[in-house]
């Protein structure tokens, strides 16, 4: 169960890491008008770690608590 997890979170992590490297690569360049670019970059890599972690941990944890009360009530026979 626990491989099975990793496998699954494994290539979105790649891809995270991969768009960060190139938006990272944007925002510290030097170039005539960078400012601009690297308030962009800045955006959007908040908004890819914001992301990533709403995928991988608070999603699979709401998922899971609201999994196990489900059963719980089944449990019971209350409906």
């Amino acid at each position: 169960m626990v491989l099975v997890r990793i496998a699954l979170k494994r290539p979105y992590t790649f891809v995270v890491m991969a768009m960060f490297i190139v938006i990272f690569g944007g925002m510290a360049s030097t170039a005539l008008n960078a400012e601009q670019n690297a308030s962009l970059g800045h955006a959007v890599i908040g908004g890819l770690i914001f992301a990533m972690v709403a995928t991988l941990i608070f999603v699979p944890v709401v998922f899971g608590v609201a999994h196990s009360r489900k059963t719980e009530v089944f449990r019971r026979g209350v409906t």
